[in-house]
């Protein structure tokens, strides 16, 4: 008896996939994301640059409190 392969798909553009990966994104669209990101990042602008850039100044908010208390 063949077992059935289960099949997904693509949460983006709905290409199937054999293997279910974290995202539920082909690597196509993984790709294109990150390219993206890329672009966001070294333009300084976009909705991937500004979520980046509130972590980086939470974290440095974090670090400057974490050496007040130290004194």
């Amino acid at each position: 008896m063949v077992k059935a392969k289960k099949v997904y798909f693509c949460k983006q553009c709905g290409a199937k996939m054999y293997k279910k990966t974290e995202s539920g994104l082909c690597i196509e669209c993984v790709l294109k994301n990150m390219k993206e990101n890329i672009k966001q990042l070294r333009e300084k602008k976009g909705e991937y640059y500004e979520k980046w850039r509130q972590g980086i100044m939470l974290a440095l908010q974090g670090r400057k409190k974490k050496k007040k208390n130290r004194k």
